[in-house]
């Protein structure tokens, strides 16, 4: 009687949960939370370091704050600060999780149609505060490239708040002058602008030293951070 192979293990070590998958965390937030998630074992507690976290998922520190505080936010974590120790974060059930709605990017078509001339509107706040020769909509500004930018855009209403923040956050001053900049930047990568004006934001809250020129120092936060 002959023996019976041994069983195969299974394809891939990972199992990724449906709610995790479809929680619509941003790269560093799903990469943090895996860690962190790792980390917590069975106990389902994570007491590492920011700088810990930080150098194990390849992300600078305040990335990795605005990931962690925005997975507070979203209850995926529980922090909790113990005096003399650290910081500790718990793992939520995905039942206590906050759902946010993520939504659907629309296909554009490739075919031209003929549409019938819309009518201009009344310029949104932001756009009268950056003042005159800044670029408007579809309009790159200088050192950009022309055929990169679209007369449709994918969120427009997301791209007036976010200049709408940049002018709390970096003053009417430099968005007088470099409006335009932060501008093309939204429309480029809008969840890296919202991370790093929530950064400077914070860094004006904790009470640092303030700054002439914070639009250079969120310039340099925007060379930092992962796109």
């Amino acid at each position: 009687m002959s023996e019976a192979a041994p069983a195969k293990p299974k394809d891939g070590l990972s199992f990724i949960h449906s709610s995790l998958d479809d929680a619509g965390l941003a790269p560093a937030e799903f990469r943090i939370y895996c860690h962190v998630n790792r980390v917590a074992g069975r106990h389902g507690v994570c007491t590492q370091a920011l700088t810990t976290i930080a150098n194990h998922c390849g992300y600078c520190e305040d990335v990795t704050r605005t990931a962690l505080k925005s997975l507070t936010a979203r209850r995926l974590l529980r922090r909790r600060d113990i005096k003399g120790i650290g910081t500790e974060y718990r793992l939520n059930v995905p039942e206590k999780w906050r759902k946010v709605h993520i939504p659907l990017r629309k296909k554009r078509s490739g075919k031209k149609s003929q549409r019938s001339p819309v009518k201009k509107s009344k310029p949104h706040p932001s756009e009268k505060i950056l003042g005159k020769g800044i670029p408007s909509e579809g309009i790159p500004s200088e050192g950009s490239n022309s055929k990169s930018h679209s007369l449709e855009r994918d969120d427009p209403t997301r791209e007036n708040k976010l200049m709408t923040l940049a002018v709390e956050v970096l003053g009417k001053g430099v968005m007088a002058k470099w409006g335009g900049v932060w501008r093309n930047r939204a429309r480029e990568n809008a969840n890296k602008l919202e991370r790093v004006l929530n950064a400077v934001r914070e860094d004006q809250n904790c009470g640092k030293k303030p700054r002439k020129d914070w639009g250079a120092y969120a310039n340099d936060t925007w060379g930092r951070f992962a796109n």
